[in-house]
């Protein structure tokens, strides 16, 4: 079943375990969102004043997955040519990895693969016409970002981790069965808290609920659909683990998606090109 929690509740379910608080860069870049006529050279302008964080955007954009016809070679182009949108959901994408980066877990892999989720999505829902591209990025970055949190609080919580994967039980009901909590908890409070809208936060609890694709938000649904289909695809270029969950919903993603067999294959043909 969906689950449906208050943010008091979270945090007393997540008490102990970290939270990364939102980086400075970021807080100034949203205060400008929040603007009714936000400033691009003044987002721009703050972007760039992190030398780091402008360098890991130019990346990022320049990436083949994000399609552009030139090269992007400042900050102040990418918001030009990309919006402040695109540009925001960059700067947060690379915030949450840095945010959890000091920490004694080695998170490449697992960051690499959730940049690679979150583009991929983005991609997919303007392909598909479904969704919102830049919501999709966040749900694609943000849905598992609970895991590190879980894995800094429990020191066994990788062996619960495997179990979980390997299982065609619900995830998240493996989790609650050593733990008070689960990722899906921890990822919904961490994104509350680093402003993220309800939308999204509503898909990071539920992206692993049987009934994801009928929650009472169909927006939420098709956030997680296309979601689902970009976390397959990236996971299985990268031969990450088995897909049980995906072989148990493959057939009602698709269909939500409105892809038929021969359409998904073309499609994850074509997607898995950009990630080559």
């Amino acid at each position: 079943m969906s689950q449906s929690i208050d943010l008091e509740k979270a945090k007393k379910l997540t008490r102990g375990i970290t939270i990364p608080p939102r980086p400075a860069a970021l807080q100034a870049v949203m205060k400008e969102k929040q603007k009714e006529y936000p400033d691009l050279n003044k987002i721009a302008e703050v972007i760039s004043q992190d030398v780091t964080l402008a360098a890991s955007v130019l990346k990022s954009i320049n990436s083949p997955i994000f399609g552009l016809r030139r090269k992007v070679t400042s900050i102040k182009q990418a918001v030009t040519m990309l919006g402040f949108a695109a540009v925001s959901n960059l700067v947060t994408g690379i915030s949450i990895r840095t945010a959890t980066s000091g920490s004694k877990l080695r998170l490449e892999r697992f960051w690499d693969t959730a940049t690679d989720v979150a583009m991929m999505a983005s991609r997919l829902s303007k392909q598909l016409f479904i969704g919102d591209s830049e919501e999709s990025y966040l749900i694609g970055l943000f849905h598992d970002c609970g895991i590190p949190m879980m894995m800094l609080k429990y020191p066994d919580y990788k062996k619960v981790l495997i179990e979980a994967n390997d299982s065609h039980q619900v995830f998240t009901d493996i989790e609650e069965k050593y733990y008070p909590t689960n990722h899906t908890i921890v990822g919904y409070y961490i994104a509350h808290s680093w402003g993220i809208n309800d939308k999204v936060c509503n898909a990071i609890l539920n992206h692993h609920a049987p009934d994801m694709l009928n929650l009472s938000d169909p927006e939420v649904s098709s956030l997680l659909a296309v979601m689902k289909l970009a976390e397959h695809i990236c996971h299985t270029h990268r031969r990450l683990s088995q897909d049980n969950e995906w072989d148990d919903h493959q057939d009602e993603i698709l269909e939500h998606l409105g892809l038929d067999e021969d359409g998904y294959i073309e499609l994850r043909e074509e997607m898995t090109s950009l990630l080559d």
